[in-house]
């Protein structure tokens, strides 16, 4: 099974959002799709069971999101949204003018709910082995440790190199990071460098050719299988 922190997804990435300027189009359910065959290829096995869990301030920006959540409803996934709830914030420098605090809005009982989703599952299938979780933030090290230690779980981590903590990446089976398909999964902004895809399309290569060439394959010989098939579709 596996379960996605659906706000660690986009915030997790903005360092590679600043440096490659790129953007997540996960909007797309191609994209999507992209990222749920990586991980399925990571870890040698189908995923059956998918959850992706987040929050919305109000019902308003649920439907300002609603393409997204049908997109990730039809890629399979079982959507869990939770309320954001609010929280004084604190600047620790005595000069800032926020010293005296400030308003600030947080996800509530998400991380509960992404570290209790397993726990569930298990419940209700005894035979669950493998546990794929979407997320970097290291409160989720006591669920990850039970499995692993305590029950000889596998969990497997995918996140951004960038934005994981280190004792997780430590205690889980092992980690996948997303920087490996991001250019698969994003679309350049406007004056941004193209990947080789993409000028491959741009020269007149088709879609499935260049998707082909350019993707990241576990041999060499897989990738020229993969290539030979792309090339007799067209």
């Amino acid at each position: 099974m596996i379960v996605v922190d659906g706000a660690y997804v986009f915030m997790g990435a903005r360092d590679l959002i600043t440096k490659t300027q790129r953007k997540l189009k996960l909007l797309n359910p191609e994209k999507l799709k992209i990222m749920k065959e990586f991980i399925q290829t990571m870890i040698n096995r189908k995923i059956s069971e998918a959850h992706w869990i987040t929050a919305e301030d109000n019902i308003k920006t649920a439907m300002y999101h609603k393409n997204l959540y049908e997109t990730i409803v039809q890629n399979g996934f079982k959507l869990d949204i939770r309320d954001l709830k609010r929280k004084k914030a604190y600047c620790p420098d005595k000069d800032c003018q926020h010293n005296k605090g400030f308003d600030t809005k947080v996800q509530r009982e998400v991380d509960v709910a992404i570290a209790m989703r397993p726990v569930r599952s298990l419940y209700e299938n005894p035979n669950l082995d493998v546990v794929v979780l979407v997320a970097g933030d290291g409160d989720f090290l006591d669920m990850v440790e039970f499995f692993t230690q305590t029950l000889r779980k596998k969990v497997y981590v995918v996140a951004w190199s960038a934005s994981i903590g280190m004792y997780l990446k430590e205690k889980c089976t092992d980690i996948f990071y997303l920087d490996e398909i991001w250019d698969d999964l994003t679309e350049a902004t406007e004056g941004a460098p193209l990947t080789n895809s993409e000028v491959l399309k741009l020269i007149g290569i088709s879609e499935t050719i260049a998707y082909a060439a350019t993707h990241k394959y576990p041999s060499i010989k897989q990738r020229d299988e993969c290539i030979e098939f792309a090339l007799k579709l067209n």
